[in-house]
């Protein structure tokens, strides 16, 4: 029996969304005939009403005014977002000397300690600071801070922006290095934007956490002068300008998982292939690249694949550096050292890159000895390298096939290398031969493949197990391609080598696990609700940890993630690691983010990390 209105107001959303989900799959079954979009429309509504949505824009700024001599200890923020709590702008204590002269209104000043270095200005206190903090309920993402700063000739010029989530007992900086400033305009001068975009902490940030921003300043050469040590914030012009702005947005909504990356849906510029590895160190690297109609998602129309860096499990992620001319490629670790291999472009030649320093600094690709292994068109996705019989492996496709349409194009082949080799050139990798679409498969319902993943199979043999497209609503399969001992020659069967497979219709990332005996997938599973009404593969809102013992058949353990509506929600093209008794993931995710939300479930807004703990005991 469906439950009332006045039963429904009582409820959660989550409980609101099983009812009607349970709601949608009763009507679902009794009117699909003529009513196939009832349950999507259902759902949909529900995520309608699920979130309220608010601009990216400023959501904090302290403006001084004459009444602001620059003596003052601390000032209140002048613009504060709505669902922000009221911010205060302070001095620690090495900024307690207050300037004594005329000229410091519309500002905050100070005679600072002398500090010859950053150690001495913290430990004597020399800075100023402030705090962002949600209202409770809300959620606080913030992407730049802006201050205006002002100095003395003789005052310090030397400053770093710090900033803490643990309530001031740690804090982590931010920018790629200490920033002078020579300029001593009494006006003031307007510092490079901080990109706070670039930090995973300060995304997604809950109102039970209040983030603290410091900036800290040294190098100053007197103390004894009031007319020529003063170093401060400001000045606020006549008419009224920020000395201090920070931008962001805020949601009503959690984002699920430790958020990476994010760009706005109206920016039309979307986070793809992700990928994670584990160093030898322990550090976590991960990389994603952008796609899109926007050209800035490209640099001089060369693709972007941008690495992040995590030194504490994945907690707490920065930008590490951007790959230009890298696109739908994966990381992996081989004899200490990193690689990222992939097409240059889409569709571009096959190269790859390799670091010793950790995923700071990468070779460039230049010819057949240095990086570039195939010149042509390939494509990919970020798949498993596995090593057996001292090989490693990797499932890969050109786009060179008769029939020039998505994903009819595609060709799959195996790629295969020494493990002692150089991995730079090309020599020494091995091609099997390619494996073409044919019309002929599943009954003419086979539109193609792509995206496959290299798996040791339980006989020991090599397989590519590949992504199946087809236009089903009830069904989805992977193809198993046997490549042999060499890595020369791909074999397949269409009568036993299709196999069913939970989110076989969508990328996914297979790796073997012997302490469990069983194979794992991170897939996009479809429940019962959302099946028979559109295409399986244009579903992605469920992603659902699923295992095998013989790549035949697969068992769902448990859901992931998951969000009722199917349009603008998914959690796609994941990639995995085991990583002791959990599993760590990084997910394309189209999700709510106070903006909107993603274009589409398919063009996403944001680049997340999860851990799965516990996996073999879901």
């Amino acid at each position: 029996m469906p439950i009332s209105i006045k039963q429904k107001k009582k409820l959660n959303k989550y409980q609101l969304w099983l009812a009607l989900s349970k709601e949608a799959a009763v009507i679902k079954n009794k009117y699909m005939k003529r009513h196939q979009f009832i349950p999507y429309i259902l759902v949909f509504l529900l995520y309608l009403i699920s979130g309220a949505v608010y601009g990216q824009s400023q959501v904090l700024a302290f403006k001084f005014t004459s009444a602001d001599n620059g003596k003052q200890l601390s000032n209140t923020s002048t613009s504060t977002h709505a669902n922000l709590e009221i911010s205060t702008l302070s001095r620690g204590a090495g900024a307690s000397g207050i300037h004594a002269t005329a000229g410091s209104g519309r500002s905050m000043v100070a005679n600072l300690s002398v500090s010859a270095t950053k150690a001495e200005a913290i430990s004597s206190g020399a800075y100023y600071e402030f705090f962002i903090k949600a209202k409770s309920g809300h959620f606080v993402s913030l992407t730049e801070l802006n201050v205006t700063l002002r100095r003395q000739t003789e005052s310090a010029y030397i400053y770093r922006w710090k900033y803490s989530i643990d309530g001031g007992t740690t804090f982590k900086e931010l920018g790629t290095g200490d920033i002078s400033i020579l300029d001593n305009n009494n006006e003031g001068v307007q510092q490079p934007v901080i990109q706070l975009s670039d930090y995973s902490d300060l995304k997604n940030v809950p109102s039970s956490t209040t983030i603290i921003f410091r900036i800290y300043a040294w190098g100053g050469v007197n103390t004894s002068s009031t007319t020529t040590t003063a170093f401060g914030i400001g000045k606020s012009s006549s008419a009224g300008s920020n000395a201090i702005s920070v931008k962001g947005f805020l949601s009503d909504v959690e984002i699920p998982g430790k958020v990476l990356g994010h760009r706005a849906a109206s920016s039309q510029i979307y986070l793809g292939s992700p990928s994670i590895c584990i160093l030898p160190n322990g550090n976590y690297i991960a990389a994603s690249d952008f796609f899109g109609p926007n050209p800035e998602a490209r640099v001089d129309g060369k693709s972007v694949t941008r690495i992040y860096q995590s030194t504490d499990a994945g907690e707490s992620w920065t930008v590490l550096t951007d790959i230009v001319g890298q696109f739908m490629s994966n990381l992996f670790v081989h004899q200490n050292s990193l690689y990222i291999l992939g097409p240059a472009g889409n569709e571009g030649n096959l190269i790859i890159r390799k670091s010793t320093d950790g995923g700071l600094n990468w070779t460039l690709p230049t010819d057949s000895t240095n990086g570039v292994l195939k010149t042509g068109r390939y494509h990919t996705a970020p798949t498993p390298v596995v090593q057996h019989n001292g090989r490693l492996w990797r499932a890969m496709e050109d786009a060179e096939g008769a029939i020039q349409t998505w994903p009819k194009k595609f060709r799959a082949f195996m790629l295969s290398v020494p493990e002692n080799a150089d991995l730079l050139v090309a020599a020494n990798w091995t091609s099997s031969n390619t494996m073409p679409y044919d019309s002929t498969y599943l009954g003419g319902y086979f539109y193609g493949w792509l995206e496959g993943n290299a798996v040791i199979g339980p006989g020991g043999n090599m397989l590519n197990v590949i992504r199946v497209h087809t236009f089903d609503k009830l069904r989805e399969r992977v193809a198993l391609i046997n490549v042999d001992s060499t890595g020369t020659t791909a074999t397949f069967s269409p009568t036993t080598g299709f196999k069913d497979f939970p989110g076989g219709g969508k990328k996914f990332t297979i790796r073997y696990d012997s302490i469990s005996n069983k194979y794992w997938t991170l897939s996009n599973y479809v429940p019962e609700i959302y099946r028979g009404v559109i295409p399986l593969d244009r579903v992605r809102n469920t992603l659902a940890l699923c295992s095998s013992t013989d790549l035949l058949s697969w068992t769902v353990e448990s859901t992931v993630l998951q969000h009722p509506d199917t349009l603008k929600h998914g959690f796609q093209y994941v990639d995995w690691q085991f990583a002791g008794e959990d599993i760590i993931a990084v997910c394309r995710t189209a999700y709510d983010d106070g903006l909107g939300g993603a274009n589409s479930y398919h063009n996403n807004n944001l680049f997340t990390f999860h851990r799965i703990k516990k996996y073999r005991n879901p």
